[in-house]
């Protein structure tokens, strides 16, 4: 998906989220659901990825 970037972050309670960016660098999704687990986190990266991919292509 070109211009649109993932990430993971772990935030002050030690839980992983995933982020997603625009080119511009607006946030466009973050995750519903924190993971303590970094594996599961990367597991989840792919399925939003998955699941994202015809939303977010350009027409």
């Amino acid at each position: 998906m070109a211009g649109f970037s993932f990430w993971l972050h772990m935030n002050d309670e030690y839980m992983w989220r995933w982020f997603c960016s625009d080119e511009r660098g607006n946030m466009i999704a973050i995750s519903a659901q924190s993971f303590f687990d970094l594996v599961d986190a990367e597991r989840a990266v792919k399925t939003a990825k998955a699941c994202m991919t015809p939303i977010l292509q350009p027409a």
